[in-house]
């Protein structure tokens, strides 16, 4: 790719880069590595390489999608217990090809509506947890709804 300078590195990663969820802490640190492989490789090309701004480089976070990865039937409990709905895989896809043919580096969320989890990391731990539903008021956490907050 250097040599022809030209190119482009798509990394499939996940908004589960963003987010650890409860019993996917093994998913969710590929998808970090996935991540930072993507955002490693964008760096050396632009300051190591004469010519690495040329390549381009893309990492894809998609939400729940119907890859195979899950089966159908876990499907089914998703739906009822969080309210997950997946997406086909197509439209993971479709947004990739897209990006490819632009011949531009980007981070994509699929669905596009997803692009605020990347800014989670930032916000309160106790914040984090509650939206995640990690939280659930019965267990000591370090911090307190409507009162002091604890450190324990």
């Amino acid at each position: 790719m250097l040599r022809q300078q030209k190119g482009h590195v798509v990394t499939m990663a996940s908004t589960a880069s963003f987010a650890a969820g409860s019993g996917m802490v093994d998913y969710c640190c590929s998808k970090v590595a996935a991540l930072y492989l993507s955002d490693g490789i964008r760096a050396e090309c632009l300051s190591r390489y004469p010519g690495g701004e040329a390549i381009r480089t893309t990492s894809v976070h998609p939400s729940w999608h119907a890859t195979g990865i899950i089966p159908a039937e876990r499907w089914k409990k998703l739906e009822k217990e969080m309210g997950v709905k997946p997406d086909p895989p197509v439209n993971v896809s479709r947004v990739v090809v897209e990006q490819v043919l632009k011949g531009k580096s980007g981070r994509l969320f699929v669905p596009k509506g997803k692009v605020w989890i990347a800014s989670n990391r930032s916000w309160p731990l106790w914040l984090q947890d509650i939206l995640k539903g990690d939280w659930k008021g019965n267990r000591k956490s370090g911090f307190k709804l409507g009162g002091k907050e604890t450190v324990q």
